[in-house]
């Protein structure tokens, strides 16, 4: 036979890949019923195939060669959602948060750890390990809860971007960790400036043009953006970088367009499968002896995780005026360790700074403080809702048959602004109960949910409440203390899905808006309009107007 020679086929990659996959979609389908996490049945399916577990797979080269795919294509996802404009709406106080919670944090950890006799190289690996949380997972919990555009949410997510910028440097000075600055650093620093130059360049001038005519077909749009992967994987490759970092800035890279929403959902089910793979690969390591024989420093990075680091942001939040539910609601989901410090181990070990042993120690904390992090989730929430209903002392409001207005970002405020009425509103961002107050509008500072303040903004003799707070918990709890002080007010609040919405009118709303509803009946109206021929470019022109005011203000949706 003429031609090139057939290659055999590796059976034992395919019936590795085969078996985590298979095991893998029966304990996720387990996890599911149990309502578990998914990541969380991957790991154990890694443990249970693993060296440690039965021992079905013993030989990882190939898995672990496809799980840095896996956080490859997780960093890029990543990098997709970090652009130059969220970077310029994080206020001052968020990127002290961070600075504060991440040096903090650092310093005690490497402190404690250099006291009790590690070399200072180790102290510096077990610091970074405690300092970083986990985007992925964060932001994820986040966004199944749709708190991603909350106060906390977006203080979360803030937080969690500066963070990322501050790893990804670090990642950089890896290899000279212990040793000296020498040509070769400035050799590395100089490439990883090129890197990062290339893709400033093609963002600005090839992407532009390229990405108008792939967008056009999904195929084509999907193919660029698994290409820009690859071609910064192996650049970065090339360069001396993890493939980690290649992911990022490919993601960074192409984060800016109109297309970033597009190009995270087309590559969503390839990035899972690589991730499946990645967290299996994760469990494989997930080495029980190891944490027995490291038993004194594994507690204490828990306790500094989840003790101390939450408290370093709580405290810093407060400095900045956050009280009550923020704080709570911010702090405790990022008592996590990041997916980049699995970057970090492997990195150390290569470095030749960390033994296998240790390395393996860092892995296993990392999983299991990220396979706990949907019950901190839950038990956040939980805490910070009792917290906000606390006892408050505030004085009573002497309004009478005036509006109350619980929730004043994007809809409260227009409301606000636009109802000829005597207002009162209600919110718990001091940054906005300040914007208001300077522009005379009567407000209060505190949970909309709150008994106490909503007795001092007098809902007793109130003819209307209006609750724009993006919570369903909240809004019934709202809804039937409101019912309680005053049955005849009448009460209108929002909510995200029908089922929500019943469930608000059964506690007795009046009125509950379903904001994607009002989008079908607008979509409705205007395709009417148009249809029946009416000229509309004037009230585009004033509807673009406007929007790019609201986005001056740092509105978004």
């Amino acid at each position: 036979m003429n031609g090139f020679p057939i290659a055999p086929i590796n059976l034992s990659l395919i019936e590795s890949l085969g078996l985590i996959i298979i095991i893998g979609t029966v304990l996720g389908h387990f996890a599911r019923v149990l309502k578990q996490p998914t990541i969380l049945a991957y790991i154990v399916t890694g443990f249970i195939l693993g060296p440690f577990g039965l021992g079905l797979i013993t030989s990882r080269s190939d898995i672990e060669a496809l799980s840095e795919l896996g956080i490859a294509f997780l960093l890029f996802a990543v990098g997709l959602e970090l652009n130059l404009g969220k970077l310029r709406r994080i206020g001052k106080e968020i990127v002290l948060v961070s600075l504060i919670q991440v040096s903090l944090c650092f310093l005690i950890t490497f402190c404690l750890f250099f006291f009790l006799g590690f070399s200072s190289v180790y102290s510096f690996y077990l610091g970074l390990a405690a300092s970083f949380s986990s985007t992925m997972v964060v932001v994820k919990l986040l966004s199944d809860k749709k708190k991603t555009g909350s106060l906390s949410g977006r203080l979360t997510i803030g937080i969690l971007i500066i963070q990322d910028i501050l790893i990804i440097l670090m990642l950089s000075v890896i290899p000279y960790i212990g040793g000296t600055i020498s040509k070769n650093f400035v050799s590395v620093l100089m490439n990883g400036i090129g890197l990062i130059a290339l893709g400033i360049v093609l963002n600005r001038f090839l992407f532009p043009p390229l990405l108008k005519y792939s967008a056009k077909t999904r195929e084509l749009l999907f193919l660029l953006s698994i290409s820009t992967v690859f071609l910064f994987v192996i650049l970065s490759y090339q360069l001396g970088f993890s493939i980690a970092i290649g992911g990022f800035i490919a993601g960074l890279t192409l984060a800016a367009y109109p297309y970033n929403i597009e190009i995270a959902t087309e590559i969503k089910p390839l990035r899972n499968f690589f991730l499946a793979i990645f967290f299996s690969s994760l469990g494989m390591q997930l080495n029980l002896q190891v944490l027995q024989n490291f038993f004194s420093v594994f507690l204490a990075l828990f306790v500094i995780v989840l003790l101390v680091k939450p408290l370093i942001i709580l405290l810093s939040l407060k400095l900045f005026n956050y009280e009550k539910r923020i704080p709570i609601a911010v702090s405790i989901p990022l008592a996590q360790s990041s997916e980049f410090t699995f970057v970090l181990a492997q990195e150390g070990y290569l470095a030749n700074h960390l033994s296998l042993e240790f390395a393996s120690l860092l892995t296993s904390f990392t999983l299991i403080s990220i396979a706990l992090t949907p019950y901190l989730f839950a038990f956040s929430y939980k805490l910070s809702e009792r917290v906000a209903r606390g006892k408050v002392k505030i004085k009573k409001i002497k309004f009478k048959n005036h509006v109350v207005i619980l929730g004043c970002h994007k809809a409260g405020k227009y409301l606000i602004e636009n109802l000829k009425e005597k207002i009162i509103a209600v919110d718990h961002d001091p940054d906005v109960i300040e914007n208001l107050k300077e522009k005379g509008y009567r407000c209060i500072y505190g949970e909309g949910d709150n008994r106490d303040i909503l007795e001092a903004v007098n809902v007793k003799d109130a003819k209307l409440v209006i609750s724009a707070i993006p919570d369903l918990e909240a809004n019934l709890y709202i809804v039937r203390t409101v019912k309680e002080i005053n049955p005849k007010v009448r009460v209108i609040a929002k909510a995200f899905t029908i089922p929500d919405a019943l469930k608000i009118y059964e506690e007795g709303a009046d009125y509950v808006v379903i904001p994607m509803r009002l989008a079908g009946d607008k979509l409705l109206r205007e395709a009417k309009r148009i249809l029946s021929g009416e000229d509309i470019e004037r009230r585009r022109e004033k509807e673009i107007e406007e929007l790019r005011e609201e986005v001056a203000k740092g509105f978004l949706i």
